[in-house]
């Protein structure tokens, strides 16, 4: 038997991305807590800019969304 932790769950998104809301809905429905990080709120040298929108980490591990390359992001498609 393993040790069941609670998730901690992080949707990160920026203003304008069309699948942030269908993510929070999803997130919503399924009665899941979250924070929701805005890319548009953090700085510059902020890890988490590198996410596509929307990302879901539990703690620092991507469950859903991509890591990119570049501070710029961009979007995940298929929600």
């Amino acid at each position: 038997r393993g040790i069941v932790r609670p998730m901690t769950l992080y949707l990160i998104t920026f203003a304008g991305c069309p699948n942030a809301e269908k993510a929070k809905t999803l997130l919503g429905e399924a009665g899941l807590k979250y924070t929701e990080i805005k890319r548009d709120d953090l700085t510059e040298s902020h890890p988490h800019l590198r996410y596509s929108s929307p990302s879901l980490l539990d703690g620092e591990k991507l469950i859903f969304g991509s890591l990119t390359d570049s501070n710029a992001g961009g979007c995940t498609l298929f929600i």
